[in-house]
């Protein structure tokens, strides 16, 4: 019994080593600034789930919108996070608007129709569907476009209608996290 505690013990600290302590303790992937130069929003079109035509990011609803890119349904966890913060802000700042954005492959209209009819009717407050936009495009071009390595996490962005990317965060939002937003949400604003 004592040895199979030593393996899990040993197993673990391997684990931290190899994947990262600060992941543990801090699920924010941090990110180089400099890493973020020159990177712009490149303009999307996509549809709101009440049914309103975008641009994004010139079609913003503010001067600036804290965006969350979502890659997989299950990063509807992560995205919840972050909404009561995204609200708060909004309702501090009424120059910032908030979007989810689930990126999706580009689909044919039928597909597309479907996926916007199931997650319309999965979510029944209006609020929430104006201010969900489903992104059917090139994952991989706006992956690359915003920096973005893979689709294992959501990324939340600070960005304006010129499309500079002001702030970033991956995955769940954490205190740091939150705290760095208003951060940059008060350095825009005040």
């Amino acid at each position: 019994m004592a040895w199979a505690i030593g393996i899990l013990i040993a197993v673990a600290v391997i684990a931290l080593g190899l994947w990262g302590y600060d992941r543990f303790v801090d699920p924010q992937a941090r990110i180089n600034p400099e890493a973020l130069e020159g990177v712009r929003f490149p303009a999307v079109r996509g549809s709101s789930l009440s049914g309103r035509s975008y641009t994004l990011p010139q079609d913003i609803e503010g001067e600036v919108a804290m965006v969350m890119i979502a890659f997989q349904q299950v990063h509807q966890f992560d995205v919840n996070t972050w909404l009561p913060v995204a609200r708060d802000l909004s309702q501090q700042y009424e120059a910032l608007a908030y979007y989810e954005l689930p990126s999706i492959d580009r689909l044919n209209p039928a597909a597309r129709l479907f996926i916007d009819g199931g997650m319309r009717a999965g979510i029944p407050d209006p609020v929430a569907r104006a201010t969900t936009i489903t992104l059917y495009l090139d994952k991989p071009s706006f992956r690359q476009a915003l920096a973005i390595p893979d689709e294992e996490s959501i990324v939340v962005m600070l960005i304006n209608r010129q499309g500079e990317v002001l702030w970033r965060a991956t995955g769940p939002a954490t205190p740091v996290a939150v705290e760095e937003l208003g951060a940059a949400a008060a350095s825009v604003f005040d």
